[in-house]
């Protein structure tokens, strides 16, 4: 049984819009941080949520407009533990030990055919092209062989992988402390370049058709009612793609077993032109699939069957809402069926890291450029080549960190 009393919270002081909590009381604070914690970012007005490790206190940062304390303190005291979910934890690996590998030379030649990492390896080629040029005209002008090893080191083009590898190592925890589980870093590089969705009918109709009439569910009624369509449609669905497409995906596919006129009115609904029925159209999925990420949504009763047909990137299946436990399987992302609608915003926040890998990627190179250019009229020991190279690595990872943290805002806010 899971056991983490909120009674013991103690409010230590309160002024509107600002609220702190003594939880040094709490048994199981990773628990109550995913559960609890987690479930009052989506209160409106909630502004921020800020734990501290050293005093174990929790500051909650709110519009008054919308809550006050006993709001705030009774929404803490009432939430059902009987439902907690426990995440199981992301592979036992440190960011140290995904930046080493990322930074290996084996591992850089072995994918240097991975598409999703193109701008890298051009990038790659053309640093290490310019870094021959400077190593010789430097050797030219300064005579000091020594200043080749130091251009070999600046211009070693490992740090943008460090840098990308960093990145998706934040956000992989991040995804996990906010209930969606991710497999390993790896998932949210193929994720975050997605360019087809496929998603099962399951998630998107409610099949059951309880509470209608067998003249409701007749073909006729399904095209032409718009309140039967209505119950078919389950409340999130509409949001839920309608984010997709404020995320850039005009091309999304509904899977189904059984193609019916509720899958076909009900996807004509939502905006959906194309449906695939696995077992008759499944070799049209696995082909030409050259440059393509496919993303498939299924429930996770049914993601084995749908990623043997469709030969997807990713899946990500959605457990039941009865499931207090999310375990690693067949999907490489596990999401709780209540906590759906934040796979769109999940994938907007994946845009908007890769946004800033890009920045933090341009930024150590330039700041390695002009370490290479110094090369040309003085004498940069390789010992202090490589203290640049690794300063500029860590400045990097800070800065992505920092920057991490500041916009996971948008798994919880509108877009």
């Amino acid at each position: 049984m899971i056991n983490i009393s909120t009674e013991h919270i103690e409010v230590i002081s309160s002024i509107p819009g600002r609220l702190r909590l003594n939880t040094s009381r709490i048994f199981n604070w990773n628990l109550f941080r995913d559960n609890v914690i987690n479930s009052l970012f989506k209160l409106t007005g909630i502004r921020n949520i800020i734990y501290n490790k050293n005093t174990r206190n929790t500051l909650i940062l709110y519009n008054e407009k919308y809550l006050n304390e006993s709001k705030i303190i009774h929404y803490i005291r009432k939430f059902n533990c009987a439902k907690m979910v426990v995440l199981t934890p992301p592979d036992d690996q440190s960011l140290v030990t995904e930046i080493i590998k990322s930074l290996s030379p084996i591992k850089l030649i072995k994918n240097r055919n991975d598409w999703t990492q193109e701008n890298e390896y051009s990038t790659s080629r053309t640093l290490i092209k310019t870094g021959l040029a400077v190593g010789a005209i430097g050797l030219a002008l300064t005579a000091t062989p020594l200043n080749l090893i130091s251009v070999a080191i600046l211009s070693y083009p490992g740090i943008m992988f460090a840098v990308s590898s960093a990145a998706h190592y934040f956000i992989t925890n991040i995804a996990n402390r906010h209930r969606i589980f991710i497999r390993n870093n790896e998932t949210i590089k193929t994720f975050n370049n997605t360019t087809d969705l496929l998603i099962d009918d399951t998630v998107l109709f409610d099949l059951s058709l309880d509470g209608l009439t067998n003249a409701d569910k007749s073909s006729d009624s399904v095209s032409s009612n718009f309140k039967t369509l209505q119950h078919i449609i389950k409340p999130y669905t509409k949001d839920f793609i309608q984010k997709f497409r404020k995320c850039g995906f005009i091309d999304i596919t509904t899977l189904t077993t059984n193609k019916n006129s509720i899958v076909e009115q009900g996807s004509k609904y939502l905006g959906i032109d194309k449906i695939y029925e696995i077992n008759k159209q499944n070799s049209s999925l696995a082909q030409n699939r050259e440059k393509q990420m496919v993303t498939v949504i299924g429930c996770i009763n049914g993601i084995k069957e749908y990623t043997q047909h469709t030969k997807p990137s990713t899946t990500i299946g959605i457990h039941p809402e009865t499931s207090t436990l999310l375990q690693d399987n067949d999907a490489n992302i596990n999401v709780h069926s209540k906590d759906v609608i934040l796979i769109p915003k999940f994938l907007r926040y994946g845009q908007i890291t890769h946004e800033l890998i890009n920045r933090s990627q341009v930024l150590a190179l330039t700041i390695n450029a002009i370490a290479l250019i110094m090369t040309l009229t003085r004498q940069i020991h390789p010992i202090m080549a490589l203290s640049i190279y690794i300063i500029n690595l860590l400045l990097q990872i800070i800065l992505l960190q920092n920057n991490t943290e500041k916009y996971k805002g948008v798994l919880f806010n509108e877009f």
